[in-house]
Order: C-alpha cells, then sequence, then structure tokens
C-alpha cells in the first residue's frame, strides 16, 4: 500500500480533490510540523510518497498573510522536518517534486496510484511576482540554498533548477511588457489615421495635402518604430551589463573572503609567535639569574682563596726550610710506607675539599632546601655539600630543585659510565657542553 502525502501543493492540491476526489483526504495535506499522519503511516509499514510544490512557490503561498522572513523561517522548519524523516526512514519515503511531476512525468518504478491522479492535471503556469522575490530572496540566504539543493538531492525526478525557471520568467515578463508596448502604440497610431482618413473623405479639396501628411505620419511612424527597437536594444545591453556587474561583485565577495581568511591565519601565527617569544624570554630570564648567581658565589669564592693565599704566602718559605729538614731526618725516611698511605688519604681529602668549594660557588645546589627536603641530614649534623659528595648523589637525591641528577646520568649515559658526580660533571663540563639540568628545563626550550 502506498500513501500519498502533499506539502505546499495549493493549487496542485485543489486539482488532486476534483481528480479523484473522494480518495484523498484532508489528512494528507501536510500543514504543521511535526506531521503526525506522516509519522503514523511510516510507522504502520506503508510505503510513503510525498509530493511538495517548489520553495518559490511555498513560500509566496504565506506571503500574503506573513512577513517573507516569517514565511522563510515557516517553509525552513518545514522541509527540515520533511528531511529528517525522510533520513530515518529512507526505504518507505519518497519525495518528489510536484512541478517537475507534472512537467516531466514520473519515473516507471514510482507508484501507479500517482501517476493516475496526476495524469489529467495541467501543469503550473508562470509563477507570480511574489514567487520571483522569494527565489531571489532564498537564492541570496546561503543556508537556504543549500537546504533547498539538500531537498532536490534527496528527492526522486527533480530536474526544474530554480534560477533557470526566474530567469525565463523574467525573459517572458519582458517580451510581454515590450508586446504591450508595441501593441498600444499601434493602437494609437491606428486612430490618429482614421481621424486623418475621415478628413480626407470630408475634405476633397485637401486631397493633396492630407496626402503630404499622411507620408509624414507615416515617416513619423517609422521614426517611432526605429527608436523603439534602439530602446529595446539598449535595454538588453544594460541587462548583460547588470549581468556582469554580478559576476564581478561575486567575484570581489570570494577575494574579500579568501583575504579575510589569510588576515586571520596572520594573526594565528602572530600570536604563536609572540607566546614563543614569551617562552623564550622566561627561559633566557631564568638562564641569567642562574648565571648571576653563580657569578656572585664565583667571585665571593675567589676572594676568600685570595685571602687565604696571602696567608700562606708568608709561611711559604719557613715551611719549605722545615720540610727539607724533615726530609733529611732517618725518621722521615723510616716512615715512608705509612707517610704514603696517608698521603693517599690526603689527596681524597683534598680532592674532597676541592669540590666542596666547587659546589659552594655553584647555585645549583641549595643547602637549605637539601636539609629541608632530606631532614635525616640535618638530624645526623653533617655539612650539607660533603653530604651529598660522599653519600647523597650515589643514592639519588638532588642537590637542588632546578638539578635532577638522576635524570642528568639517564639522558647523558656517557657521564654515568665515568662514575662522576652529576653535579660536578655540569659545573666542570656540561655547561659547557650545552647539557640540561633538568627535563622540565628542556621541555621550556623545545616549547620555545
Amino acid at each position: 500500500m502506498t500513501d500519498i502525502f502533499f506539502l505546499g501543493c495549493d493549487d496542485g492540491w485543489k486539482l488532486l480533490r476534483q481528480a479523484a476526489s473522494p480518495q484523498l483526504a484532508d489528512k494528507y495535506y501536510l500543514i504543521n510540523t511535526p506531521y503526525n499522519t506522516l509519522d503514523n503511516s511510516l510507522a504502520s509499514g506503508d510505503q510513503v510518497v510525498v509530493l511538495y510544490s517548489l520553495p518559490q512557490n511555498m513560500v509566496a503561498r504565506h506571503i500574503g498573510q506573513l512577513s517573507l522572513s516569517e514565511a522563510l523561517e515557516l517553509w525552513q522548519r518545514s522541509v527540515q522536518a520533511l528531511l529528517q524523516t525522510q533520513r530515518k526512514h529512507r526505504r518507505q519515503l519518497k519525495l518528489i517534486c510536484f512541478e517537475d511531476a507534472l512537467q516531466n512525468g514520473l519515473l516507471e518504478a514510482d507508484s501507479p496510484k500517482l501517476k493516475t491522479l496526476l495524469a489529467g492535471i495541467t501543469p503550473p503556469k508562470t509563477p507570480s511576482l511574489l514567487a520571483l522575490i522569494s527565489e531571489m530572496a532564498i537564492q541570496q540566504n546561503h543556508e537556504l540554498k543549500q537546504l533547498t539543493d539538500l531537498l532536490f538531492a534527496s528527492s526522486l525526478a527533480t530536474k526544474i533548477h530554480s534560477h533557470n525557471y526566474a530567469c525565463n520568467w523574467l525573459e517572458e515578463y519582458e517580451q510581454l511588457k515590450s508586446k504591450q508596448l508595441a501593441a498600444a502604440s499601434l493602437e494609437r497610431q491606428l486612430g490618429e489615421l482614421q481621424q486623418e482618413l475621415t478628413k480626407v473623405l470630408n475634405e476633397n479639396k485637401v486631397i493633396k495635402r492630407s496626402s503630404s501628411i499622411l507620408e509624414a505620419e507615416v515617416k513619423s511612424l517609422r521614426d517611432q518604430s526605429a527608436k523603439q527597437i534602439q530602446i529595446t536594444e539598449n535595454y538588453e545591453q544594460l541587462q548583460l551589463q547588470l549581468l556582469q556587474v554580478q559576476a564581478e561583485l561575486e567575484q570581489y565577495y570570494v577575494l574579500y573572503k579568501q583575504q579575510q581568511q589569510s588576515l586571520k591565519q596572520c594573526e594565528e601565527q602572530s600570536i604563536e609567535a609572540q607566546r614563543q617569544a614569551t617562552a623564550r624570554q622566561n627561559s633566557q630570564s631564568l638562564l641569567q639569574k642562574q648565571a648571576e648567581r653563580e657569578l656572585m658565589r664565583a667571585q665571593g669564592e675567589i676572594e676568600r682563596l685570595r685571602r687565604q693565599l696571602a696567608g700562606v704566602s708568608l709561611t711559604g718559605h719557613q715551611a719549605i726550610a722545615e720540610l727539607k729538614t724533615v726530609k733529611n731526618s732517618t725518621m722521615w725516611k723510616a716512615l715512608a710506607p705509612v707517610r704514603k698511605l696517608t698521603s693517599t688519604t690526603k689527596k681524597k681529602q683534598l680532592q674532597l675539599q676541592k669540590d666542596i668549594s666547587l659546589i659552594r660557588s655553584c647555585a645549583l645546589f641549595d643547602q637549605k632546601w637539601y636539609m629541608q627536603n632530606y631532614p635525616d641530614v640535618e638530624q645526623s649534623g653533617a655539612d650539607a655539600i660533603e653530604h651529598y659528595l660522599q653519600y647523597g648523589a650515589k643514592e639519588g637525591r638532588a642537590p637542588g630543585p632546578d638539578f635532577d641528577g638522576n635524570w642528568y646520568l639517564s639522558h647523558y649515559p656517557d657521564i654515568g659510565a665515568s662514575g662522576i658526580n652529576p653535579l660536578i660533571h655540569y659545573i666542570k663540563f656540561g655547561q659547557l657542553e650545552g647539557r640540561q639540568t633538568s627535563p622540565k628545563l628542556l621541555q621550556l626550550i623545545k616549547g620555545s
């Protein structure tokens, strides 16, 4: 069983009621959304055909009671509801343009019932001026134009293009207008000729003069006809120029959209560049602060060493003389093995003191932070730097918030193989080689 519904086909609906009146009830005429009768037919599993009018005809029908914008909105809601229903029931629901079905016929696979109903109906005439206005409003609205294309694409046997339809109407309108003007002119000229002829019949004495006047009138009529042809040609040229101007405006609009898109991309690139510059500046500021702290500590250590050097230089000669005396003694020679063992211990102690002095001048070691994060070191009473050099680095402890020794050794495996303290390696070699102190600083530099 196939049910047939109609959307916006006022004139066609009346004709169909006349052709098959008791077969079609008013329930098959879709007026509002949602379409309860249509949904009921689909729910029962019936095959359904919906005939709809051209969009401009459907909108023009409501302009008398509604404004143009309200009529367009009503049509948009109605068609959106119909397309939504069609997407849910693609196999049951078929959409057919009413005017297209009348002018071009139906496909062989369509409903025989529908073919019978449409067989005796005359195709609709040229649309009204309201339909033309509605068509132009739809074409100028991008969303409505897309909805119209989607409606035609979802329909069967749709061959009518609304743009050509409107252009054909305009051409026919202009031709009719020209014919009316020509007919009025001919009627006026015919009246004038009849008056002149009456004068000629009534006044035989002025036949020659009337003949001359008639010839002049004929010549005038010819001139007027030539002028009318020239006006028509000028009007056609103006129409062509108008179409060219419209095409140029469309091109300018496309260029304007492209320029807007390019400007938007440039703004996004500028914002990204500013963000990268800010991150780079923050990274440089952090590195600069670290360098300043290291420079201040290095300057303090240099001043301390200068004072020590000044004190040592005063007793240097005395110590050298005493050392020579001791080395020449028998006791010194007898204690050579013990002295060798002591020398190794002293070398380790001396190296430890050098490393302590080196770390003390580095801003990456924060003694206060070390004690707070490792309270067992503070409880033991050990020096923070000495504890880190002897035990902390081996236990995986960090010297400060800006240096991660475990990450440093894992990220640079060549350092871990040497067995050197990670912070000592960075101070002596790593910072000159451009190595990073922590993954956080590495991500910050990469992000900039």
